[in-house]
């Protein structure tokens, strides 16, 4: 596994079982859309991801911890 896999993966293991089964249901959705859409969600999620509160500065991310 690659270092990008793995730290998407320390991301997913720190997720509830409820938000990972969420995300699994958004990844089979995404998976079977048309590129188009994909696309789409690309941009609607780099857009929301860009806005988010992560925390002050300095503070190791929520997500994978660095």
């Amino acid at each position: 596994m690659n270092d990008k896999t793995k730290r998407v993966f320390l991301g997913w293991l720190g997720l509830t079982t409820a938000e990972r089964q969420e995300l699994e249901k958004e990844i089979r959705r995404f998976l079977v859309s048309t590129e188009s859409d994909q696309r789409q969600v690309r941009e609607s999620t780099r857009s929301t991801v860009m806005k988010m509160d992560t925390g002050p500065l300095g503070t190791p991310c929520s997500c994978c911890g660095r």
